[in-house]
């Protein structure tokens, strides 16, 4: 028997420590040729994937569900060369708005791979399936009004004849709070650093620098879709107009809009990777 056909390690029963099924409500998806153009580092014993990158200005997706709506399987299939596995992932899309039925369209004509998290939190969580040759939307019914209680119910799985050479893989960097970082970054979230100001006037006209993240969104060009002031105090919302000198980490506001006096806001900024909030400014 050669290497590849002999067991290499056991498996103990660990009583203090079972297993925990199923995965937790999110995923998050990538077009396979983004992370063929990236990279996949390994640790030493090719293992483990310890870091991923995505070709230049191309984000992963987030897919956020609710309670079991992301479910996986792994198929063994024997070949005339040997054993490959199928990989299978469904995930439920609650979003049935225009521009994600679009994306919808698109994914079923391409090639995917997706992160999953397990809901057990520590270092085998986070899995990725996939990773080779990619996954493919399994033909069938994406939609029905009545039996998908009016969602999109998605299955992605390899095709036949371009299974993986292995089982899902497990990422780890370092801990499950580096590698939950690592994850959520390849989606490219915007965030917010700091304001060059403490305070903004009720009446308006205050200049303020926003200094964050991800602005671009991971796309190379502008993705702020708003920004807003939401009052701490009533939960009142006023749009942000004029922003301008919108880079990658900046935007400009030149002149603030009039929001209430005498209560605390914070801007909301909206970019198509989501949403970010800075510190709460007082109005005078």
């Amino acid at each position: 028997m050669g290497l590849c056909d002999q067991i290499g390690q056991g498996a103990i029963y660990d009583c203090q420590n079972l297993p925990q099924p199923g995965n937790s409500p999110y995923l998050v998806l990538v077009n396979k040729d983004d992370l063929n153009a990236g990279s996949i580092t390994y640790n030493a014993a090719g293992t483990l994937i310890t870091n991923v990158t995505l070709a230049t200005n191309k984000p992963a997706y987030l897919f956020e569900g609710f309670k079991d709506s992301v479910k996986t399987k792994i198929d063994l299939v024997q070949t005339d060369t040997g054993p490959m596995y199928k990989h299978m992932v469904d995930l439920v899309v609650y979003d049935v708005s225009p521009v994600q039925r679009q994306n919808l369209e698109r994914m079923c004509r391409g090639s995917l791979s997706a992160f999953v998290e397990k809901r057990k939190k520590d270092s085998n969580t986070f899995e990725l399936y996939g990773a080779d040759a990619g996954m493919s939307v399994v033909p069938g019914t994406l939609y029905s009004s009545n039996e998908n209680g009016g969602v999109f119910k998605i299955s992605l799985a390899s095709i036949d004849g371009q299974e993986e050479t292995k089982t899902q893989q497990t990422v780890l960097s370092t801990d499950y709070a580096t590698t939950r970082t690592l994850v959520q970054g390849l989606t490219f979230p915007p965030s917010i650093t700091s304001l060059n100001v403490t305070a903004i006037a009720s009446a308006g006209g205050t200049a303020v620098t926003v200094t964050g993240t991800n602005f671009f969104g991971g796309a190379g060009v502008n993705q702020v879709i708003s920004a807003v002031w939401v009052n701490q105090n009533t939960g009142a919302r006023v749009a942000q107009t004029g922003l301008s000198g919108i880079t990658n980490t900046n935007i400009t506001i030149a002149s603030s809009v009039a929001v209430a006096a005498g209560n605390s806001h914070k801007l909301e900024v909206t970019t198509t990777r989501g949403v970010a909030l800075t510190v709460a400014l007082v109005t005078s």
